[in-house]
């Protein structure tokens, strides 16, 4: 085998790897490849849940600028409130709000990997996925993830448009007991 051989090889066989690892964005909802547990056992989670009793948790992504009175303006753009406890196998609705003037990627991979979700509604319109990681939630509007904690465990929000860059958007934690 040729090096060229080798390389052209190598080469294609990244392209496959990395084009499996793609997402499917419809609606400002990012689904999740590969995501079986939420196809099979999320759904009988969610069947079995009492959905009259799903009580409603508010995230709202504010954007505050503080009146310094001097030319240079200081943002600091925060979840509120940055920390929330849910009960394991209750049904929630997450209500999450942006109050900004630009559209806010809220990722958590790990938290919504970790639910049960029923459905998602992003600006009104319900999304197909139920195995997500993220949702972009347009200016001055909102989304809900109706969805059974159905996992232990702390969990970070961020928003972040840069998903290879962790860490660098404020954060919100969500902790089910």
């Amino acid at each position: 085998m040729t090096r060229k051989t080798r390389q052209t090889g190598i080469t294609l066989a990244a392209v496959l790897f990395l084009s499996a690892c793609s997402t499917d964005v419809v609606d400002g909802v990012t689904g999740r490849p590969f995501a079986h547990w939420c196809d099979t056992e999320a759904a009988k989670i969610v069947k079995a849940a009492d959905w009259s009793q799903a009580k409603t948790v508010n995230l709202k992504f504010i954007n505050r600028e503080p009146d310094s009175g001097i030319s240079l303006t200081v943002r600091t753009d925060v979840f509120e409130p940055q920390m929330t406890t849910l009960v394991k196998d209750r049904p929630y609705i997450l209500k999450i709000t942006n109050t900004d003037d630009i559209s806010r990627a809220i990722y958590a991979s790990g938290f919504f990997s970790d639910i049960a979700i029923a459905k998602v509604v992003n600006a009104g319109k319900e999304s197909k996925s139920k195995c997500i990681f993220s949702i972009t939630v347009p200016s001055k509007n909102s989304a809900e993830v109706h969805f059974v904690a159905s996992k232990s465990g702390l969990y970070e929000i961020e928003n972040n448009p840069l998903l290879i860059m962790p860490g660098l958007g404020p954060v919100a934690f969500i902790t089910i007991k």
